[in-house]
């Protein structure tokens, strides 16, 4: 069982309501919203109208208890998950909710790298019926790795409808991996960048096991240039942000490439 502290769960829900505010109204953006709690180690937060931010917790060997960012996507009876939650309880408990609260029949599953914070709960996912979509490296690397394999590859870019809402895949370059993609929502102005792109407080690039800091910065300035419009980031762990957590991730990027720590 996983065990956070009610002040930590405050803390958290007080900074994403200070990201929506700021962020101006019109649809979730601007409420205070308490997070829909569906676990000790899973919650979902309101990000816009049909949007939900879902955060799940794992304890890793070395990195103690971490969170993991994704969305969920809902238009009519069809549902998207952004990244699965770390494993197959998460996974089962948040299809459960969209089953339940939305009327959910249609599920779609986008996987962005070959990590278990991406895929941990793809085969359950997968038990019932879910679509599943993923970047041609990261299907190579699923099997490499004898993890559970989306079903559907693309090489550049791919759009799956969701109802009436389009999510634009785009494998931009590498970064956080090689395999990494990115999800633009067009009607809403989100872009989830995952693990390729880093929240407000981070101070370095994570991970390095898999890294590449050159080549992180060349996608992420694509990035800026693609997305101009964006409005909210979603990065793969840690708090949401606007636009400026491009920069602020090729700053890192700069800084690890230079071989450098940020300050």
């Amino acid at each position: 069982m996983v065990c956070r502290s009610p002040s930590a769960r405050r803390l958290n829900c007080v900074a994403w309501i200070c990201l929506l505010s700021a962020g101006g109204g019109g649809s979730a953006l601007g409420r205070a919203a308490e997070p829909i709690v569906l676990a000790e180690d899973l919650e979902l937060y309101p990000v816009v109208a049909g949007v939900w931010r879902h955060v799940s917790w794992a304890k890793l060997p070395g990195s103690g208890l971490t969170p993991a960012n994704g969305l969920v996507v809902i238009d009519g009876s069809e549902v998207a998950l952004i990244d699965t939650p770390w494993d197959d309880g998460q996974t089962a408990m948040l299809l459960d909710w969209a089953d339940r609260e939305k009327r959910a029949t249609r599920h779609v599953v986008v996987v962005g790298h070959a990590h278990q914070d991406c895929l941990g709960g793809l085969a359950e996912a997968h038990a019932r019926g879910a679509e599943s979509y993923a970047s041609a490296l990261t299907v190579g690397l699923a099997k490499r790795h004898g993890d559970e394999v989306p079903r559907h590859a693309f090489t550049d870019t791919l759009t799956v409808r969701v109802g009436k809402r389009r999510l634009e895949l785009r494998h931009a370059g590498a970064g956080h991996t090689q395999d990494n993609i990115v999800i633009w929502l067009p009607d809403a102005r989100v872009l989830f960048g995952g693990c390729l792109v880093r929240s407000p407080g981070a101070r370095n690039l994570g991970n390095p096991a898999e890294a590449d800091p050159a080549a992180w910065l060349a996608t992420v300035e694509r990035l800026a240039a693609l997305y101009p419009t964006a409005r909210i980031v979603v990065p793969g762990h840690g708090e949401p942000g606007g636009p400026e957590l491009l920069t602020h991730t090729a700053d890192l990027a700069r800084a690890a490439a230079a071989g450098q720590t940020a300050d």
